[in-house]
């Protein structure tokens, strides 16, 4: 199964990863500063963006061989949420690979509990779940609301994360 995959620039490889109901696209501006001094692999997870769902990733461990297999022999890898925990994965399986991890708001746990008050909420990943069913478009609105909370313009962060998300919807 082929990855829908983006390569730019020049230096020591680096890929991206995206996260949840998302595409790679969405490191756009990101992508081109960081490749002014590295060579920038930005891949779209399976069933996202241009990348077919695949059958043989059905769980992380999977998504990451998969993964794994579209990208450089050795690289820097960053993973923003979902591809946070891809990227873990890809460094556990394949430590020969992955030269150094970078994890942008990738919680160590995927769902809040008792003593992990900072991880996803249990009732909002629940509608989110329900949404996808009835209006995927309109569940990966919300959740991108719920992205940039915290942020210090989070309506500025909204309109850009939106406009990136449609610049290559799926």
């Amino acid at each position: 199964m082929s990855l829908h995959r983006e390569s730019l620039g020049a230096g020591p490889d680096v890929a991206l990863l995206h996260g949840w109901g998302l595409h790679g696209g969405i490191f756009a501006d990101f992508a081109e500063r960081l490749a002014r001094h590295h060579r920038v692999h930005v891949l779209d997870l399976p069933g996202h963006g241009r990348s077919a769902w695949s059958r043989g990733a059905g769980d992380l461990e999977g998504w990451s061989r998969l993964v794994a297999a579209h990208l450089p022999r050795r690289c820097a890898v960053v993973g923003w949420s979902l591809g946070g925990y891809v990227a873990q994965h890809l460094a556990r399986l394949f430590p020969q690979q992955v030269t150094r991890l970078v994890l942008i708001a990738t919680g160590a746990v995927g769902v809040r509990r008792r003593d992990f008050q900072a991880a996803a909420d249990p009732e909002l990943l629940q509608t989110l779940a329900r949404r996808l069913g009835t209006n995927w478009r309109a569940a990966v609105q919300d959740f991108l609301s719920v992205e940039v909370r915290g942020d210090e313009n989070p309506l500025a962060a909204l309109r850009s994360l939106r406009q990136h998300l449609d610049s290559q919807a799926a």
